[in-house]
């Protein structure tokens, strides 16, 4: 089996076929990823803790919006109500309510790398959802969407993989990895295919 396993049907295409020639060790794969945004899909695809996941996608965005003197004030707001949604201080809707605000900031911004660092902030904001299943919440990815739009602005060292790896421990992944192989190939009596939670916010 190769690294990917049985995550290829959670990853975008672009990841599953760089990963499908990294051979069977996902650890390789995790330390040599080039990009951020592959590395939160993966984080996501293993079903990994959310709030390390929302918060490497958080450094991303702020360090995307630190090289800009001035930021729309709603980028900012996003950026801190994930973080106090994190901390149990914020709900879910108070920080996609942030995350829309920043969002249509970044829409009426003229250049582009600020547009993008905003975009990060909003997205950061739209992963705070604690209503999504894991499947749902794999499947809208927005960490990893932020992470994409803060790598378009982020580059010289560390890259934006170096820093989502400071963050998430390539033990967490693999030991999330493994924890998602045993469960789907335990049979079950199919009663939990009955309760579906998805997101409020679908």
């Amino acid at each position: 089996m190769d690294a990917s396993g049985h995550l290829s049907a959670s990853l975008p295409p672009d990841l599953e076929r760089w990963l499908g020639g990294q051979g069977d060790d996902l650890g390789r794969a995790w330390r040599e990823c080039p990009h951020a945004r592959w590395l939160l899909s993966l984080a996501l695809a293993v079903e990994l803790d959310r709030a390390l996941i929302v918060r490497a996608a958080a450094e991303l965005a702020s360090a995307a919006l630190a090289g800009h003197a001035e930021v729309d004030p709603s980028a900012i707001s996003a950026l801190r109500t994930a973080l106090a949604w994190l901390d149990g201080r914020a709900n879910a809707s108070e920080a996609w309510a942030c995350g829309f605000s920043a969002s249509a900031a970044a829409a009426r911004e003229p250049d582009p790398a600020l547009a993008d660092a905003i975009y990060a902030a909003a997205f950061v904001a739209f992963a705070c959802d604690d209503k999504a299943d894991a499947t749902f919440y794999a499947h809208r990815g927005y960490a990893a969407k932020a992470a994409e739009a803060a790598e378009r602005v982020l580059d010289g060292a560390p890259t934006a993989a170096d820093r989502v790896r400071a963050r998430i421990p390539v033990t967490a992944v693999l030991e999330a990895h493994a924890v998602v192989s045993r469960r789907e190939t335990t049979p079950d009596s199919g009663e939990a295919a009955l309760e579906i939670t998805d997101s409020f916010y679908a």
